[in-house]
């Protein structure tokens, strides 16, 4: 596979989502110790993409198309400190390779990388969906570590694209989790997963939907039609349209 390297006695565990972090048994380093908002970005990026990529590519991308006039020099300097960090956790200076105009990050096979781990486990919560307590653990287990925020204060267009995919897996990872929790006879974990949803995106009915039903499971009519009262508010203000007959049909047929 590319971007490993064989395994290691130790596994590595990467952090992308909250603080980045790189950690061995015997040493670890985090963003703090990264050059700079640059080098944070540029190292993400290997650890997400982990392929070959150009070095006009990572600089078009860490400049913005706008690439100073010495940007290979530049570069070069953030891949040498970032290989320096490397070596510090046991991955070695040639984890990062450089050629024919291009870098590579490749880590050892056995490396534990949060972002993998989450979508590993989202899609396992998405097969079993319905085999109630593996896929509860599964997006449960996913919904921890995507719930933290990616590069948190950084401006950077590829770090926007990377938030809005993370945004889509985290409402998935919400949607599943509402759906489990009332088929496991919770239906307050259930509206409060789907409440993250409709915080997630307010325009998806989706959510609206699933917490309607986590409200009627719980006998609670009142709040169920609190909630379709805010999905028809929100569809009406912000896409001019009303709410779907599959939503409105949830407090029953005619509802409006």
């Amino acid at each position: 596979m590319a971007g490993q390297q064989t395994g290691t006695t130790n596994p590595i565990r990467v952090h992308v989502l909250g603080r980045l972090t790189f950690s061995s048994p015997g040493s670890s380093f985090d963003e703090r110790n990264l050059p700079g908002v640059q080098g944070t970005i540029l190292l993400a990026f290997l650890i997400m993409e982990r392929n070959q990529t150009s070095r006009q590519a990572l600089a078009d991308m860490l400049w913005v198309g706008r690439p100073p006039q010495e940007w290979n020099t530049a570069l070069s300097s953030l891949t040498s400190k970032i290989r320096s960090l490397l070596d510090q956790v046991d991955i070695g200076r040639r984890a990062l390779i450089a050629s024919a105009g291009t870098l590579e990050l490749v880590l050892p096979a056995d490396t534990w990388v949060d972002y993998e781990a989450a979508t590993t486990h989202l899609d396992r919560a998405r097969r079993q969906q319905g085999a109630d307590d593996d896929s509860l653990a599964s997006a449960t287990t996913a919904w921890a570590i995507l719930k933290r925020p990616f590069l948190a204060g950084v401006d950077s267009q590829w770090a926007d694209t990377v938030r809005r995919d993370l945004d889509r897996r985290r409402y998935e990872a919400c949607e599943i989790l509402s759906r489990q929790w009332r088929l496991a006879g919770d239906p307050t974990l259930a509206f409060s997963m789907a409440e993250s949803a409709i915080n997630l995106d307010p325009l998806r009915e989706s959510g609206y939907r699933l917490a309607i039903e986590a409200s009627l499971t719980s006998g609670d009519r009142a709040l169920a039609a609190q909630v379709m009262a805010q999905c028809q508010h929100i569809l009406r203000e912000e896409l001019g349209v009303d709410p779907s007959p599959e939503t409105l049909n949830l407090l029953g047929p005619g509802h409006a």
